[in-house]
């Protein structure tokens, strides 16, 4: 699971440990990085 989100604070990054989330994305982001990032997040090789 990846989240994206207009903010992500500290003590909610550690309330996701629990959850299989590969990654949280918070704003702001880089759009054109997005694709990039989301790839290392789930390991995938382009």
């Amino acid at each position: 699971m990846i989240l994206v989100t207009a903010k992500a604070q500290q003590w909610e990054r550690e309330n996701f440990s629990g959850m299989d989330v590969a990654a949280v994305f918070a704003k702001p982001f880089r759009p054109l990085k997005l694709a990039e990032q989301i790839s290392q997040a789930l390991n995938w090789l382009g």
